[in-house]
């Protein structure tokens, strides 16, 4: 097109210069026009050098003087260029898919991938203390004794866990002829009362639920099935003043398990301390047999209150 315009205009003419006797050429406005267009499209067509290779001697941009009609270098645009940052120049550029006309700088940083945080299985370990209450007649209350333990509990969900462990204690319990079974039944008319003392081992398995929880505190209910190994059994028969007889001693070791056949109910609450790691926690819980306990197969009972000091493994 320029082209085409620049062959269809005038030649230009020769004027003669009186003062100094040489021959000037004047150029039309339309062709000086065209001369300008040119050398803008050349200017445009030039790369954006980088601040780093921007020197002194450099002239990446030059003006055109409309009084001489020639291109004259100009310190302003290489000020100009040099004050532009270098990452904004090495930034790529992209179309606009809305505007197709217009540029988008897209930034030359890849993308950060999410990461994968691997879900921690809670586990926690706590030890425990308490009075134990033992009775074949009442669910709560009985003789005195004393029970102390360790149990683990590992966490299924945010609510949902499993509790087992080891306590160790004493079962001392008064019971009467008719609760204890003797292997010849006349004998029960002549026993007035039993006395018994008993070491026992524990193994509770039960499954715990999280009630509440808050950064302060939370309420857990348990239930299960708890195992009694009888370590030692002491038994003092005292019979009836009627019948003349002296009372009766009876000790037995390791001759009683009774697996899964005590129903283990409790309920913990829990004091977050200042370390998150670490609560303290008060369980009152009832033990109730599901069959005869022991070596005369009584229906003991038992109930209580532990004290308890957890901690945590997984929380930070």
């Amino acid at each position: 097109m320029f082209k085409k315009l620049i062959e269809s205009l005038p030649l230009p003419k020769e004027e003669k210069n009186p003062q100094t006797n040489t021959k000037e050429t004047s150029l039309p406005n339309e062709q000086i026009a065209v001369n300008r267009t040119a050398k803008t499209l050349d200017f445009l067509a030039r790369p954006i050098l980088k601040q780093n290779e921007i020197t002194t001697n450099t002239i990446p941009f030059k003006e055109v003087d409309s009084n001489k009609d020639v291109i004259v270098p100009t310190t302003k645009t290489t000020e100009l260029i040099a004050a532009i940052p270098q990452n904004e120049i090495e930034k790529p550029i992209t179309q606009n898919t809305d505007n197709p006309t217009a540029t988008v700088a897209v930034p030359n940083e890849k993308p950060v991938k999410p990461t994968k945080t691997k879900y921690k299985i809670p586990v926690s370990l706590a030890i425990s203390a308490g009075p134990d209450f033992n009775s074949t007649a009442a669910i709560l209350g009985g003789k005195t004794s004393m029970a102390v333990g360790v149990s683990v509990n590992v966490g299924l969900s945010k609510k949902l866990g499993v509790q087992t462990g080891l306590i160790y204690g004493s079962k001392n319990y008064d019971a009467n002829s008719y609760d204890y079974t003797f292997n010849n039944p006349n004998t029960q008319a002549t026993i007035a009362s039993i006395q018994a003392l008993c070491k026992v081992l524990e193994i509770p398995l039960k499954a715990t639920y999280n009630l509440t929880e808050n950064q302060n505190r939370s309420i857990e209910i348990n239930a299960g099935l708890s195992s009694y190994i009888m370590l030692k059994e002491n038994y003092v028969f005292k019979y009836l003043p009627s019948t003349g007889r002296k009372d009766r001693v009876s000790e037995f070791t390791n001759a009683n398990q009774h697996f899964f056949s005590v129903l283990d109910l409790s309920a913990t609450y829990n004091i977050k301390l200042k370390s998150k790691k670490f609560a303290l926690g008060f369980e009152p819980y009832i033990k109730i047999p599901l069959g005869g306990i022991g070596e005369g197969n009584v229906p003991l009972k038992s109930s209580g209150v532990s004290l308890k000091l957890r901690y945590d493994l997984n929380k930070k």
